[in-house]
């Protein structure tokens, strides 16, 4: 039987997503590893692409229902248990995104320093617990709401109906409020004087989120017009998810080429700087031929 998704999809999510999890996993590893990157920011950085990592394998559970499924279509209430953990980690991404960008704000305040360096693991706990929460309660609305409705098992797919035009319009809100916290982000940190770590770490932030925000709204956007005029299709979600996906696959790149706190972090952790050296690309060469071939 022919397959439910087309062979230039199944390309495509198979090739994004494994980028997308071994340049968010590397983001991850280098986090732990590095002393350097131990700041209420860069652990929620982490946490984020971390929580990109789980969302991505819900590809594969997509793809693993058209190669071993008799007529590539299973029952709803299989598909939410297949992608329970990519869909609580889509969720918690979903709100993480916003909490990186509220402690940027907060960043900027006097009260900031004091709150990380005397309560920085209650602040980080309230963080983490509401996006937390909030993924929670998605995973226990998709289970409650089940139905025996063939699918083929995409991370929507597990929602329905009203609640998934809940969940869109969650994420939607959460989008534009992320974008909104980050333009205000943007004129105060003018007239501010911030090292130039920071300064990288900032444009890597906003480029990657800005991004994902777009994309987020894009994508959430198509789902409540479509569930609310009745004309979702599979190929529909299939195409609206390719921005978004790109974006996340983007993360380690963006912040590897404009963050030299995290490009210092990924040269000795993943021994980048032996292959650049081994290559004789190491020094200023090595940074000309990275914004070259950014720029090609």
């Amino acid at each position: 039987m022919e397959s439910q998704v087309s062979v230039a999809f199944q390309i495509f999510y198979t090739v994004v997503p494994l980028i997308s999890i071994i340049g968010n996993s590397c983001i991850v590893y280098v986090t732990i590893r590095s002393r350097n990157l131990r700041s209420a920011c860069n652990i929620f950085i982490a946490l984020l692409c971390g929580s990109d990592v789980l969302h991505m394998f819900s590809h594969y559970v997509m793809l693993s229902v058209q190669h071993f499924s008799s007529n590539q279509l299973i029952p709803r209430f299989v598909c939410i248990r297949l992608q329970f953990i990519p869909l609580f980690g889509g969720a918690l991404s979903g709100i993480l995104i916003f909490s990186v960008a509220v402690d940027r704000l907060f960043s900027l305040y006097d009260f900031y320093y004091v709150l990380t360096k005397s309560h920085k693991r209650l602040y980080i706990t309230l963080q983490v617990g509401t996006a937390v929460t909030f993924a929670t309660a998605a995973i226990i609305c998709t289970f409650f709401l089940q139905n025996s409705d063939e699918v083929i098992c995409g991370i929507m797919d597990a929602m329905h109906g009203q609640f998934q035009t809940l969940y869109s319009t969650a994420l939607c809100l959460l989008s534009f409020f992320t974008l909104v916290t980050y333009v205000i982000f943007l004129v105060k940190v003018r007239r501010k004087s911030i090292d130039l770590n920071m300064k990288g770490i900032y444009r890597s932030l906003i480029v990657t989120s800005f991004a994902i925000v777009f994309c987020t709204l894009a994508v959430g956007f198509g789902l409540f017009v479509s569930a609310i005029s009745h004309t979702y299709s599979d190929t529909m979600g299939l195409i609206v998810g390719i921005s978004i996906n790109i974006s996340i696959a983007a993360n380690f790149f963006v912040y590897y080429v404009i963050s030299e706190q995290y490009r210092t972090a990924i040269n000795k952790y993943l021994y980048i700087s032996l292959l650049k050296s081994a290559l004789g690309l190491s020094g200023t060469k090595a940074k000309a031929s990275v914004v070259t071939a950014i720029a090609k």
